[in-house]
């Protein structure tokens, strides 16, 4: 792709290179050592699920095993188009100046997975996350169990175009659940979300599960708008 633009996912969104970054260097960290790279220009950068190329026909997105990745050819007589590349790093010795060495014995294993798709990330980022986050299957001895389920069952569900759950847990101050939100695409949206347990009460917090505010909700379930960008917290009571 000679004309790509590349972006990459961030804990609660995607920065987009040479777009997002923030302006000017990131200046001091000690008297002998001044970041003085425009933060547009720094590579490698920090991944978290997954980076993408698109040209506006084809978009190619990776999902990451890694830390880090790069999108500039690191050779002698580099290329002019992206080539997108994880990046195994490995400490090999400590960083103080009479530490020991790590020798990192055994065996290391990492996955990637390749996407091709039409448009740009936005319609490949839900395969880059999944693929970082498969299913899990448990397996308990059944003659425990008295509870009965359906063959087809679904603990939770949430929709709106560009909403992406973060977490589903336990408050940290009481039995209630606690839903984790964010919008990732840039665009005001409304998030339903629906419990497999019956809901008594929401209320709509700030980040740190404080400060809550009931909102209207159903037997299962409610309905909030999420603004472009926007974290949003709800602490859910159940029955």
């Amino acid at each position: 792709m000679k004309q790509a633009k590349v972006a990459y996912e961030v804990p609660m969104g995607v920065v987009e290179v040479g777009k997002d970054e923030i302006a000017g260097a990131a200046g001091f960290s000690k008297s002998e050592q001044i970041y003085d790279t425009s933060c547009k220009d720094v590579h490698p950068r920090e991944v978290q699920d997954w980076f993408a190329a698109w040209d506006g026909k084809t978009c190619i997105t990776i999902s990451s095993d890694v830390a880090v990745f790069d999108w500039i050819d690191p050779t002698d007589n580099p290329v002019n188009y992206p080539v997108l590349q994880p990046i195994l790093l490995a400490s090999r010795k400590s960083c103080n100046s009479l530490g020991n060495y790590y020798l990192q014995p055994g065996n290391h294993s990492f996955i990637f997975s390749l996407f091709s798709h039409a448009g740009d990330w936005k319609n490949g980022y839900r395969s880059g996350t999944q693929t970082k986050q498969p299913l899990q299957v448990v397996i308990t001895n059944p003659k425990e169990q008295t509870g009965y389920l359906p063959e087809t069952f679904g603990f939770g569900s949430a929709t709106g175009k560009g909403i992406v759950v973060s977490t589903l847990k336990k408050c940290d101050d009481d039995d209630s659940v606690i839903l984790h939100c964010y919008d990732i695409e840039g665009k005001n949206t409304e998030l339903s979300f629906n419990l497999f347990k019956e809901i008594g009460t929401v209320e709509h917090t700030n980040i740190i599960e404080e400060e809550g505010r009931k909102i209207h909700s159903s037997t299962h379930g409610f309905s909030h708008p999420v603004g472009h960008h926007a974290i949003e917290t709800f602490k859910l009571q159940t029955k």
